[in-house]
């Protein structure tokens, strides 16, 4: 490799965490106490707050609140289920963690659900 080092090689080509960049994101199961991280990236933890409600936290704060959040669960084999943010826009969300809420739908009712497989992405800079 021309005597250039693997470590300044990644040096000179590491990005730089930026707004149009993923800053975040967690796989995890929500029905462990507490849930069981499978994989993620700037994520330090995900607590459980009551059935189907999290907060997931960040490792490295985002640098304001601005940053967009996304997000999917497994049905479980049962009814569909989906994830949102709780609240307001500013009240569940900070620049350390994002409140996000699981639920199911079955037979046009809604209710809060834990689910097995639930991912989190959040793009902002940090």
């Amino acid at each position: 490799m021309l005597g250039i080092s693997r470590a300044l090689v990644e040096k000179l080509f590491a990005k730089k965490s930026d707004k149009n960049q993923c800053t975040a994101w967690v796989v995890f199961d929500g029905t462990t106490t507490p849930p069981t991280i499978k994989d993620s990236y700037n994520v330090i933890s995900v607590t459980k707050i009551a059935v189907g409600v999290y907060d997931i936290n960040f490792t490295i704060p985002m640098k304001n609140i601005n940053y967009q959040t996304s997000g999917s669960v497994t049905d479980d084999n049962s009814s569909s289920g989906f994830i949102y943010e709780r609240g307001t826009f500013a009240q569940n969300r900070t620049v350390n963690k994002c409140r996000i809420v699981t639920i199911q739908i079955s037979g046009g009712n809604t209710s809060t659900v834990d689910r097995s497989g639930i991912t989190f992405s959040a793009i902002g800079g940090i």
